[in-house]
């Protein structure tokens, strides 16, 4: 259920956006997912802190127009959003549809989706 509406929703600002390309004179839409994998304390070498800079150079690098995360907690997403001030992000958690839970969340560029 969750995974059907954050597809939804995903497709609903895949459709936005597309919209916002054509109307100003961009021919495509660079669309990411990105299965971050939650902050676990007990992953050894893949701890978030040791992930979370390679997260931030792989947006840079790949640089697209949409992308969503997955499994990401508050603080994953919050990172993002200070690490890479281009994008914006729609997302809530899905224990309380607030910050409580796991995040499904979509990033848009700023730049090119308005």
């Amino acid at each position: 259920m969750v995974r059907s509406k954050f597809f939804l929703m995903l497709m609903v600002v895949c459709a936005v956006a597309c919209s916002t390309c054509n109307n100003a004179g961009i021919d495509s839409l660079k669309v990411m997912s990105y299965n971050i994998r939650y902050d676990n304390p007990n992953d050894g070498e893949n701890l978030w802190d040791i992930r979370k800079p390679a997260t931030k150079e792989m947006i840079y690098d790949l640089h697209p127009d949409v992308f969503g995360v997955q499994e990401a907690e508050v603080h994953q997403v919050r990172y993002i959003e200070e690490s890479c001030p281009d994008y914006a992000s729609i997302g809530v958690g899905r224990d309380d549809g607030k910050e409580g839970g796991e995040f499904m969340s979509i990033f848009y560029d700023k730049k090119t989706i308005k």
